[in-house]
């Protein structure tokens, strides 16, 4: 839903929609939100923050794998860095919009940029090693 006092994007599962009214109120859908949409990942991309650029490096044998089945619209070509390995990018607006896909290929993928991004998935995987230490 769109708030236009606060142009402010609320999102809802449709499952927890209960008691719903019509009001006499008019919807005005921004003219914006469907590009936005489309280039965000999933759900949890943030309409208060501009996009910015995640730079990936994955295995060649991944590549195809990619190609077809592009994270996002913004996910750029790939660039060859080596015998073994391409570099891609992809925009976000928020790190949880591809946490779970990164962690998914771990470790033929890897975060090459924002630092910030880089510490995530580190300080994740560090408490998920610690916990499976722990509770072997």
């Amino acid at each position: 839903m769109h708030d236009i006092d606060t142009n402010k994007v609320y999102k809802y599962k449709l499952r927890d929609l209960e008691n719903i009214k019509i009001l006499d109120k008019i919807f005005i859908y921004p003219n914006w939100l469907d590009e936005f949409l489309e280039k965000s990942v999933n759900i949890w991309f943030d309409t208060d923050k501009e996009p910015i650029e995640i730079e990936l490096l994955i295995k060649n044998e991944l590549v195809d794998y990619f190609k077809n089945k592009p994270i996002s619209i913004t996910q750029s070509e790939f660039r060859k860095i080596d015998n073994e390995h391409q570099i891609f990018t992809v925009k976000i607006t928020n790190y949880k919009e591809v946490l779970s896909i990164i962690k998914q290929w771990i470790p033929d993928l890897i975060v090459l940029n924002p630092p910030e991004l880089r510490e995530i998935i580190i300080n994740e995987t560090k408490e998920y090693l610690r916990k499976m230490e722990y509770f072997k």
